[in-house]
């Protein structure tokens, strides 16, 4: 199993700007406990059309452990006190998700995508469950929903490269902003955009829609991104 922490940013653009930088010297400090085994940052595509995002960036980290993603915020606070959610530099609305990661599709694609690093394009969505459903039977209406909108089947152009569900887990009853997070992956922009206008072409529908319901229907998002791996800084 593979967890991850998924964080939703709204700091200023200029902190932003570093953010990258600021993982790299994080990763190469040589504090390990609590330290997470990979580190993507994500910003948002600015097209044509596009409402603005929800928020301003989003990074995400991979751990091998749950206890490891738990104690993140740990390992956070002693390497850079300013990257943690709750620091004045990120701001009020950022926020966090501790996830089980769950490649639906794609594997061997994402494999080779961190090996060779550089950036490329990603749909994220996210949002809140129905409320008359628990965790864990959301949980279960979802995986069973993986390649649909609504009541068809996604078309095989714009259903990316690999496509991976988040589900949120909750540690110590605690409930998370979001209860799920996905991620669909592409290599070119054009790619991603057609997958953009084929869900703007249907996606309200599908949300009213009982294979939808779920799903909250005012509670949920979607970013259009552009997602990079942080190597470590080398030492000296």
């Amino acid at each position: 199993m593979v967890f991850k922490v998924l964080r939703f940013l709204d700091a200023e653009p200029s902190w932003l700007d570093g953010l990258g930088s600021r993982w790299e010297m994080a990763l190469a400090s040589g504090s390990s406990a609590g330290a997470p085994s990979r580190v993507a940052v994500a910003t948002p595509l600015h097209l044509p059309g596009l409402a603005p995002a929800p928020f301003a960036a989003i990074d995400v980290q991979w751990f091998d452990a749950l206890d490891e993603a738990i104690g993140n915020d740990g390992w956070l606070a002693a390497v850079d006190p300013e990257l943690c959610v709750g620091s004045q530099a990120l701001g009020i609305r950022s926020c966090r998700v501790i996830a089980e990661e769950i490649v639906v599709r794609g594997p061997d694609y994402l494999e080779a995508r961190w090996r060779k690093g550089g950036e490329r394009y990603k749909m994220t969505s996210f949002g809140k469950r129905n409320p008359e459903l628990t965790l864990a039977q959301f949980s279960a209406r979802w995986r069973s929903q993986a390649g649909r909108l609504g009541d068809e089947e996604i078309p095989a152009d714009v259903r990316g490269l690999a496509y991976v569900q988040n589900h949120a887990i909750l540690t110590g009853g605690r409930e998370w902003p979001f209860d799920a997070v996905n991620e669909v992956y592409f290599e070119r922009l054009g790619d991603l955009q057609r997958r953009r206008a084929y869900f703007a072409a249907r996606q309200d529908a599908a949300a009213r829609s009982a294979a939808e319901s779920f799903v909250s229907p005012t509670e949920r998002w979607s970013m259009f991104v552009r997602e990079s791996p942080v190597r470590p800084r080398a030492a000296g």
